[in-house]
């Protein structure tokens, strides 16, 4: 008689059983379907990109009794790039590959879970980047009949049923791309509700989260985070549906001129109708101020066709905080960013209407 699969807590390492236990094909495919199923539940409860991969790796591997778990995704306009901001943070390896003949190469026409050996393995370059698996187990992803990614577990413990399990394995590679297709619409949604529609950068909710991050990379190392807030005057009155084109497309220019001035790190927002800001991680204080009065000059004196046969001269003021974080601010990050917003934003509106050089104000904790 077999003896009974111990349950699986996720999160957990565990080892599924081996035939070399003497144990029959029947409890490894029985042993199989449920954490299948389990994982496919915790897949479909994940609502961002990140943390579908982080469970998808995590659960294969302890599936699998794998520490070696690589996941190759077909990502031809590099959208799913832009919701993935560390490759390295999950337990295992993730390439997205806008070339299609990357995935295609790893199956046949008719693509079928298979085992391949180290040597095939090199040549196809599986799980590159750590020790050379003796052996490797691909799953084909397949969504309405396409080959879209590959699933590749190395050194796996657990011996598959030739006759089985590969059907149960090819109905678990369909189902991970309808899923992550599921959790993409939730995130690429999630995220609408943080940008701006009239500059398509982000609004006051999506620069807090981003901030927030900030802060959050900046407390590891100790770092400070700089925060410059930019005020407009001059175009609050345009309020006609022409006047109003006309000022979204002057924004627009404005968060172009804003995003030239900094780094590809660095995140900016639109806060209100005139009020745009940029923060910036660990840059030297005399930078902050070169920046806010370059942005500054560039913009004060510009002039807006108002609509209505007369023009707009626009005069900007801008001011920024600059605050160092250490391990031992005990403040919420959260709460940080909302004060480091509120400071920058007093900086610059002692200065709204007066066209004078950049003001800094100082974050009381």
């Amino acid at each position: 008689m077999a003896t009974p699969v111990e349950e699986i807590t996720v999160g957990l390492p565990h080892e599924g059983p081996s035939l070399e236990d003497n144990q029959d094909f029947y409890e490894v495919n029985q042993y199989l379907l449920r954490e299948v199923s389990i994982l496919c539940r915790h897949l479909i409860s994940t609502d961002s990109f990140e943390e579908f991969l982080h469970a998808l790796l995590l659960g294969v591997g302890e599936m699998f009794g794998s520490a070696k778990v690589e996941v190759v995704i077909h990502d031809p306009i590099a959208d799913l790039a832009g919701y993935l901001e560390d490759e390295t943070q999950f337990a295992g390896r993730v390439r997205l590959t806008p070339d299609s003949v990357e995935v295609v190469s790893l199956h046949s026409d008719d693509p079928a879970t298979y085992l391949v050996k180290a040597e095939m393995s090199r040549e196809l370059g599986l799980i590159r980047g750590v020790d050379v698996a003796d052996h490797v187990y691909v799953i084909p992803l397949v969504q309405g009949g396409v080959l879209v990614g590959s699933l590749h577990c190395g050194d796996t413990k657990l011996h598959t049923n030739a006759t089985g399990d590969p059907v149960l394995m090819a109905d678990f590679g369909e189902f991970i791309p309808a899923i992550l297709q599921r959790v993409i619409k939730i995130e690429r949604a999630s995220r609408a509700m943080l940008l701006d529609p009239a500059t398509h950068i982000s609004n006051r909710a999506g620069f807090v989260r981003d901030l927030e991050r900030d802060l959050d990379k900046a407390r590891r190392k100790s770092g400070s985070v700089s925060v410059v807030i930019l005020r407009l005057c001059g175009i609050e009155s345009m309020g006609n549906l022409s006047q109003r084109h006309l000022q979204e497309h002057f924004l627009r220019q404005v968060a172009v001129l804003l995003s030239g001035t900094l780094r590809a790190s660095d995140c900016m927002a639109r806060l209100g109708p005139v009020t745009f800001a940029a923060s910036l991680v660990d840059v030297e204080p005399k930078m902050v101020t070169e920046i806010a009065n370059r942005i500054q000059s560039d913009l004060n004196g510009s002039l807006i066709d108002d609509g209505i046969g007369a023009v707009v001269e626009i005069v900007a003021c801008a001011g920024y905080t600059t605050l160092n974080v250490d391990k031992e601010v005990s403040e919420s990050n959260t709460l940080l960013a909302r004060m480091i917003i509120e400071t920058a934003t007093e900086a610059a509106n002692c200065l709204y209407a007066n066209d004078g050089p950049v003001r800094y104000a100082d974050v009381e904790l």
